[in-house]
């Protein structure tokens, strides 16, 4: 009788990472493979590789759950899920995992013209992020839904208001979530008052204007101001 014994056989296990879109994309995100049958399970990344040593037999791999990613299985050469390994065999296989569409939350804060005191302004302004413009104000916050990746939003300018600050730019991983806050302050108004003669022509200097700021209609009024007109 000769009698010979089979050789392990190795599994390797490769993690590929794909955007929202199916393209190529660079994520470090580290998995935990599982060989099935059995108990062995090792870490699994993009760069790096899971190695299981096993007897011939026919295996699969599966991956623990990961809710920030949809998991596209894994997979052989051949596009199989069954691994059949002969004694010395060494077969690769790709562990495959889509990034989900990530959210940034652009709010609005407008400030009263000394820039200091919050006040209700519901004026719209518009903001751009990656390459798209929405509209938003204080009562409603712009959403965009954005790949993995870094951005920045950019505020077009309004005349009637100052620009005060934007918090930056913001990192969004899978399935992640981000905010960035833009303020504006409110630009003064001006109010012109005139004291004319009967006749309605004629401008009369030396008359005091007040004016005066109103909690509620004409009452509970206070003078904030007073200007001495001219002759014009």
């Amino acid at each position: 009788y000769v009698t010979n014994r089979q050789q392990s056989g190795t599994i390797t296990v490769v993690k590929d990472v794909v955007n929202p879109d199916g393209g190529a994309v660079s994520d470090t995100q580290s998995f935990t493979a599982n060989l099935n049958p059995g108990t062995q399970s090792s870490p699994l990344a993009e760069g790096s590789v899971a190695v299981f040593t096993v007897n011939p037999g026919t295996y699969t791999v599966s991956e623990s759950p990961d809710d920030d990613y949809t998991n596209l299985g894994c997979l052989t050469a051949t596009g199989k899920t069954d691994i059949v390994v002969a004694s010395g065999d060494d077969i690769t296989i790709t562990c495959t995992n889509q990034q989900k569409p990530a959210t940034i939350t652009v709010h609005k804060n407008v400030l009263a013209a000394d820039g200091t005191t919050d006040l209700v302004d519901n004026n719209t302004f518009s903001v751009l992020l990656n390459s798209e413009n929405k509209d938003f104000s204080e009562n409603t916050n712009a959403v965009f839904t954005v790949n993995p990746g870094n951005y920045a939003a950019a505020e077009a300018a309004e005349p009637n208001y100052t620009f005060v600050s934007n918090s930056g730019a913001v990192s969004v991983g899978s399935n992640d979530t981000a905010d960035i806050y833009i303020v504006n302050k409110q630009n003064p108004g001006s109010i012109l008052g005139y004291k004319f003669n009967a006749d309605g022509q004629t401008g009369l200097s030396g008359w005091t204007i007040n004016l005066l700021s109103c909690s509620v209609g004409h009452l509970n009024c206070s003078q904030t101001t007073s200007t001495t007109t001219g002759l014009n």
